[in-house]
């Protein structure tokens, strides 16, 4: 069957004989079948293809037109948005991204003045700064910042992207003398982040488009119908498809005659619009699958191009925390395609810009391992770590210019000898691979009988004697490369650096054998990532080397504000409302258990601990959610991805509101399931917007024309409430069964069935 074989519609069998319907064999009841010749065959065979192509064109032609509109009315929405909130801005985060830059610039000025002043060559101008350049200076301002010499919390990713912003405004056609964030009337020195905001919320509204449209897709053909309702089931895609077109024109021309007037909707065109809104998600479940895949698609990626907290966080305040949401759920796409690599790659490069969102990440890695498939969980974390060190590599191997040139030998040679063993390894397995193959193969041939009676030759011995041979190849291979290996292991060290070395040799010597010929390049790949961050540890790190990238960009962070609540008096989440009932402390420190663990010793638990053993708990939860419902594939397997970038919001202390981003735009998958999870995504993308939008206004303190300005605030902290029932919401959807009575059509007939998503027998 062709993938795309799904558009093409189905032929309607009648229900009474007669009237020219359609009969049970293809023709109609009046008229005789026609007769099996080429002639007829050839007719039938391209029907069904000429109507695949009509509905790719349709459908193509449809969305390319929406896309447009759709990027249209959302860049010039944004632009009016960061126009009309010019007094509102939070300045003090946008101009310490533009600092940041700036003063990664300044050192690698500095740099330059010292390298050139002992040549006498020509110094370099701001706007031209190699790449190299700009990372030496990057790990300069982490080792400054390591040694008490500054405030910088930025993960290496984030960090890049402010230098190269400086950079661009350091260049003569744009703002070279400016040392300091501004921006007046005429002067757009923030249009490349604002466009790198842009930019990040559509390639999520892409792979929210391409996640949805697979998992409706795999879903099922036929569409769970309410026993109330199972009479009207024929009439139900008509219908729905009418009542979709409708509500969704009957939105556009309200959003039209808003923008037209140029005022605040009213409340009865705010009612209006959300009635044709459930009306349009309501009529769009009710479509043929096939057709509903790319509408839920499409609804899904409009609800990430248009998501209040998106545009509140992006462009009014403005901050990054977008940077990071394509790259998880192009990650979760991929997981879905059986990709696990690159998923694991993708979850890696995305931290390297937030790294709050290594706190939801773990999500697909554990879906895996909780289903049985160890495999996809190795590939995963392999792909986690050979990402991280390409993108870390010149931190992690510095050099002089800080390419790909290593300035230290010793770690260079263990580096180069490693890999070229593991390569070796690699070659060895699939080439014995092969071999026995060849000889496997010639084995099952038949064996002329005089050849057998003159040479004696037995062929089934052969085949016995293949493998042994190979396995006695292998064991001498593994006995030399061990040896060899162990000759290069640093002395001197730990039990702890000996263990770790020990793992390295197995995985080198013994691993290969025990995987697939096809992930072999993962293995070797994911080996010398393990190997350049062991050699880093191993000899850089003894001879004062340091780990200031990670102690700077991921772990400052977590003590930079000690208190419970960021955001005071706005955003409200479990520690919040435990504080303000007298439950706790305001103090994450306080301690609150001892455990004795053997060969660990006592272990202190403090509230921060505790809090974060919880959403632990619920994690795993969720990832077994997830490995169930993908056993039968079953779209709410979309919500069990989701709800952990709900449940550590509302879960964890040091949060602000900016964190509910990420939930708000990757929860519109909801669609993909039901209408009430995906009201219960609108109202978390007005909650979050309402909580962003008065932390911008108190701390700006300029007055404001927005209709709900306070209303987060008048309702602290009991608008916490709200966050945690949305994370109630979602994470019962992923991990309880919800058994239910439903109606589903199978050809002519109407079953009960007792899941929504269950297999259907075509």
């Amino acid at each position: 069957m062709s993938p795309l074989q799904f558009l093409v519609p189905k032929p309607r069998h009648s229900r009474v004989a007669g009237c020219g319907d359609f009969g049970e064999h293809g023709h109609t009841s009046g008229s005789p079948p026609l007769a099996d010749s080429p002639a007829s065959a050839a007719i039938g065979s391209c029907r069904p293809i000429r109507q695949l192509v009509w509905a790719i064109l349709i459908v193509g032609a449809f969305l390319a037109v929406v896309g447009d509109q759709s990027w249209v009315a959302g860049t010039r929405l944004r632009d009016y948005i960061w126009v009309a909130n010019r007094e509102n801005h939070y300045i003090s985060d946008i101009s310490n991204a533009f600092n940041r830059g700036r003063h990664v610039l300044e050192l690698a000025r500095a740099l330059d003045f010292a390298r050139h002043r002992a040549d006498s060559g020509e110094l370099t101008t701001a706007d031209q700064f190699t790449i190299g350049q700009i990372l030496e200076a990057m790990d300069l301002s982490y080792k400054e910042q390591q040694a008490g010499g500054g405030n910088l919390d930025y993960p290496p990713g984030r960090l890049f992207i402010a230098s190269m912003w400086a950079r661009w405004a350091a260049q003569p056609g744009h703002f070279p003398g400016m040392t300091r964030w501004t921006d007046g009337p005429g002067m757009f020195v923030s249009e490349p982040m604002l466009r790198l905001n842009t930019w990040a919320a559509a390639e999520s509204a892409v792979a929210m488009f391409l996640l949805v449209f697979l998992w409706v897709l795999r879903s099922g053909r036929t569409n769970p119908v309410s026993p109330a309702t199972a009479a009207f089931e024929p009439w139900w895609p008509c219908h729905a498809a009418i009542a979709a077109v409708a509500s969704a024109v009957g939105l556009l021309v309200l959003i039209r005659f808003t923008v037209l007037t140029g005022d605040w909707p009213s409340d009865i065109i705010w009612l209006g619009m959300g009635i044709l809104f459930i009306v349009l998600i309501v009529s769009v479940n009710r479509l043929p699958t096939a057709h509903r895949a790319w509408a839920c698609g499409l609804i899904a990626a409009e609800m990430v191009w248009f998501d209040p907290a998106v545009l509140a966080v992006s462009h009014v305040w403005p901050q990054w925390d977008i940077w990071s949401v394509p790259f998880f759920i192009t990650a979760a796409l991929c997981a879905s395609l059986d990709l696990w690599f690159l998923a694991g790659a993708l979850l890696a490069a995305g931290a390297m810009f937030k790294a709050q969102s290594l706190l939801g990440a773990p999500i697909l890695v554990l879906w895996p391992l909780l289903g049985g498939r160890w495999g996809a969980t190795l590939r995963t974390i392999g792909g986690f770590l050979t990402a991280g060190v390409a993108l870390l590599w010149t931190f992690l191997v510095p050099s002089a210019d800080y390419t790909f040139l290593v300035v230290y030998p010793q770690l260079q040679h263990w580096i180069v000898l490693i890999a070229a063993f593991a390569a070796v390894s690699g070659c060895m397995v699939a080439a014995a691979r092969l071999a026995l193959r060849f000889v496997l193969r010639l084995s099952r041939q038949s064996v002329p009988p005089g050849e057998l009676l003159l040479t004696g030759d037995s062929r089934p011995e052969r085949s016995r004697l293949a493998p042994a041979f190979v396995a006695l190849v292998a064991l001498t291979f593994a006995i030399v490369c061990l040896a060899a290996i162990s000759r290069m292991q640093p002395a001197g060290g730990s039990t702890t650096e000996n263990f770790a070395f020990g793992l390295l040799a197995v995985n080198i010597v013994c691993l290969p054998w025990l995987i697939p010929s096809r992930h072999l390049p993962a293995w070797l790949l994911t080996t010398v990532a393990a190997t350049v961050l062991l050699g880093q540890y191993f000899f850089q790190y003894h001879a004062n080397g340091n780990w200031a990238w990670y102690d700077i960009g991921f772990v400052y962070g977590t003590g930079k504000f000690p208190r419970m609540q960021m955001g005071a008096g706005v955003f409200s989440n479990l520690p919040v409302l435990l504080t303000h009932m007298g439950w706790i402390s305001n103090d994450i420190h306080e301690r609150v258990a001892t455990l004795t663990l053997p060969f660990w010793g006592d272990l202190s638990i403090d509230r921060r601990t505790e809090l974060g053993l919880v959403y632990l708990v619920m994690l795993v939860l969720c990832a077994a959610g997830a490995a169930r419902h993908a056993r039968r594939n079953d779209p709410r397997v979309l919500i069990s991805l989701t709800a952990p970038w709900f449940l550590f919001p509302a879960l964890m202390p040091q949060m602000s509101e900016r964190y509910l981003l990420m939930g708000s735009a990757i929860s519109a998958c909801a669609i993909a399931v039901s209408c009430r999870l995906t009201i219960v995504h609108i109202a978390i993308g007005v909650t979050s917007a309402l909580m962003t939008m008065d932390q911008i206004l108190d701390s700006s303190g300029a007055p404001t024309n927005f209709p709900f300005s306070g209303m987060a605030s008048s309702n602290y902290p009991a608008s916490g409430w709200i966050v945690l029932a949305c994370a109630a919401v979602f994470f019962l959807a992923s991990v309880l069964p919800l058994r239910r009575r439903s109606i589903l059509r199978i050809g002519n007939q109407i079953t009960p069935a007792s899941r929504r998503g269950s297999r259907i027998p075509c």
